[in-house]
């Protein structure tokens, strides 16, 4: 054999190898997003039942349900420590909704679940986000009012 032939076959298994690290490195980032978005999905399962635990402590139920079931009462209708304990009440919800938001937008939220199950609790909720004017980027609270106005459409 010459060393043309031999260089020859050497560049040939190089390329092979890249290849063949090119598709392992493909299988092991798709493995890596599967793997980031089950994280996720277990963190907003976790997320909604702290949420559940904070809106089901007696003291809080109260006052919560108080502004959810009276849309015309604002902060203004409420104490300033009425107005406090609300907001630390909402702050977590206004977070986990914007956040939601942002996961669905980057993908990873499916369309599925940001349908039929994020937009029904910003139904629910985003009005109070809104009369008791929570902190908001401007893209979500546009996709807030969106959803409010229009009620869920697929």
């Amino acid at each position: 054999m010459n060393w043309d032939a031999i260089s020859a076959t050497a560049e040939v298994l190089g390329a092979l190898a890249v290849i063949v690290t090119l598709i392992y490195l493909a299988v092991q980032l798709r493995q890596q997003n599967t793997v980031t978005k089950a994280q996720i999905e277990q963190q907003r399962a976790d997320s909604v039942i702290q949420l559940v635990g904070v809106l089901s402590a007696t003291e809080n139920r109260a006052l919560y349900t108080q502004v959810v079931m009276d849309s015309s009462l604002t902060s203004a209708d409420l104490s300033e420590e009425e107005n406090v304990h609300l907001r630390i009440i909402v702050s977590p919800i206004r977070a986990n909704f914007e956040n939601t938001y942002r996961q669905f937008q980057s993908g990873y939220i499916s369309k599925e679940f940001y349908d039929e199950v994020s937009k029904q609790l910003y139904l629910i909720h985003g009005p109070l986000i809104l009369r008791f004017n929570m902190p908001l980027t401007t893209g979500f609270r546009a996709e807030l009012v969106r959803i409010i106005e229009n009620g869920v459409s697929k």
